[in-house]
């Protein structure tokens, strides 16, 4: 593991730059595997569906590459030892990909927004518009991939699959106000819809391609995906960071 698993400390080494790759094929044990295989198979096959099998590759690889990346830059929270520990695993492959699908309902969304906005208006929004919901998406993505390291480190801490999925379908079905404006959803349905990034996302998405007003102002909606990046990163990042210390008995790290 030690030869293959991707160590931070080697990241400025470019004849060791294969281990982003050959780390996203090992892991620690049957239950690892299963895990990430698991959710790979699920979520994989809609995602590749889309995409095609040669996108789809190219996903999972940058997605792992991004994962190796974003492990590095936090990696000070674990300490200095935490630089020279191998970490193993297809979990940040398989997170963007969780990502990926996530996102999906909200891009395909964006056409019948595109066609209402035509019938409505008689023509097609400018191209600032498109710009615009182009980068909204963009950091609504990004803001989900981390939400998909946690919902992954929850499914190999806690290995409860039912329970997690029934929480992560209730709040990304109904309370982003994809089906019901915010402004009609009872207050505390409201709140718990204003902290998921897909909310902000959505309600961009309609106001750059219809405009329609958005609930906060569209400076604030913007700022707030990107601490959505930084906070739920955060938060994967320590998710990480516990699953690695449990592994650590063994001298691995859980990626």
């Amino acid at each position: 593991m030690s030869l293959c698993g991707f160590i931070p400390s080697l990241v400025g080494n470019p004849s060791q730059w294969y281990r982003v790759f050959t780390s996203m094929f090992l892991h620690a044990d049957f239950f690892h595997i299963l895990f990430n295989m698991y959710f790979l198979c699920v979520f994989g096959r809609a995602v590749e569906s889309i995409l095609g099998k040669s996108r789809f590759l190219l996903l999972y690889l940058a997605a792992g590459i991004f994962a190796s990346i974003f492990h590095t830059a936090f990696s000070f929270i674990g300490g200095l030892s935490a630089y020279t520990v191998p970490a193993i695993g297809a979990s940040g492959a398989i997170s963007g990909i969780l990502g990926a699908y996530l996102a999906r309902a909200t891009l395909f969304g964006i056409i019948p927004m595109f066609a209402t906005a035509f019938i409505l208006l008689g023509s097609f929004p400018p191209v600032s518009a498109f710009l615009m919901t182009c980068i909204t998406l963009f950091l609504t993505f990004l803001a989900l991939c981390q939400i998909g390291v946690i919902m992954s480190s929850a499914i190999l801490l806690f290995k409860d699959v039912s329970a997690v999925m029934s929480i992560l379908n209730f709040l990304f079905q109904i309370a982003t106000g994809m089906f019901v404006p915010l402004q009609f959803m009872p207050d505390p349905l409201r709140i718990l819809a204003f902290l998921i990034p897909l909310t902000h996302g959505i309600d961009l998405s309609r106001h750059f391609i219809m405009g329609t007003s958005t609930v906060w102002p569209m400076e604030v909606e913007l700022g707030m995906l990107l601490a959505f990046i930084l906070g739920f990163g955060l938060l994967a990042k320590a998710a990480i960071f516990h699953l690695e210390r449990k592994a650590k008995k063994e001298g691995l790290a859980l990626a």
